[in-house]
């Protein structure tokens, strides 16, 4: 059984509900909180979908990587990250830190996004660790 939190995405990725506002950015946090942990076993950069806001859905992408989020600070995880040239996948929020309006593009796009990084650890033959494992277990929960 998966854990709360992966229920309340998958079900507002698929429609089927539609969880308050403080609901889903506390969804978004567990998640970002996992995907901190399992990116920092793996350490593989994956460059995902879209994450902008019309009228530029292009001026933001999923990503993680090892994230600058200030001087101080840094840490493998996925991000909001900026697609402007020479931003070099600039994170300008995490999953849970974006606005109301880009957290459903966010979760629309998270089953696209953890299928994505779950075939990029498998070419990378990373897809036997058991950070790896847990990204599959997600997507398939997600795909669900």
């Amino acid at each position: 059984m998966e854990q709360p939190f992966l229920h309340t995405l998958r079900s507002a990725a698929q429609g089927q509900n539609q969880p308050g506002h403080t609901e889903l950015r506390e969804a978004l946090k567990h998640l970002h909180r996992l995907l901190v942990d399992l990116a920092a076993d793996l350490q593989l950069e994956y460059i995902g979908p879209l994450a902008g806001l019309p009228p530029a859905p292009d001026k933001h992408r999923l990503v993680i990587r090892d994230h600058t989020w200030n001087v101080h600070e840094h840490s493998w995880g996925a991000a909001i990250c900026s697609t402007q040239a020479g931003a070099n996948w600039r994170a300008d929020w995490p999953l849970h830190g974006a606005s109301r309006e880009r957290q459903m593009v966010i979760v629309q796009a998270l089953p696209e996004f953890i299928q994505g990084y779950r075939l990029s650890l498998e070419e990378a033959g990373l897809g036997q660790r058991n950070s790896a494992r847990r990204i599959a277990q997600i997507a398939d929960f997600l795909r669900s």
